[in-house]
């Protein structure tokens, strides 16, 4: 008798419990990576929310009209901010704190393109760290 077996009992049930919880497992792994990935999306939409937001009260601040406002809860998006107001979150918001906005790529995080400011250094953006 092996030390896996029950007394008595043989080991088909063991083996039929074994099956099962290894079908959960991977099945447990499926959902984490489906609701990690979910999580990733959800948290790139957050950062880029609210830097939309941000740009939009700058404007709005510096005398340059008011806030775009979606035209409703649909996903609509906000009015493009004027290229004043970009250089100038990309000077304080990024370049400021150490390029907090780029990633390892080059790729701005609030934008989800190339970072214009490595691209074109006379904007006053310095170069990242």
């Amino acid at each position: 008798m092996s030390s896996m077996e029950t007394p008595g009992t043989g080991s088909a049930p063991l083996a039929e419990l074994q099956h099962e919880h290894g079908v959960l497992l991977r099945y447990l792994g499926e959902v984490q990576r489906g609701v990690s990935a979910r999580l990733a999306r959800l948290e790139a939409d957050n950062l880029r929310l609210r830097a939309a937001l941000l740009v939009n009260r700058t404007a709005w601040l510096w005398g340059l009209g008011p806030p775009a406002t979606p035209a409703g809860r649909t996903g609509a998006t906000l009015a493009t901010p004027p290229a004043s107001a970009l250089r100038v979150l990309c000077q304080v918001g990024c370049a400021g704190h150490a390029h907090a906005w780029l990633d390892e790529g080059g790729q701005c995080r609030r934008t989800g393109s190339a970072c214009e400011a490595l691209a074109a250094p006379a904007t006053g953006c310095p170069e990242p760290r």
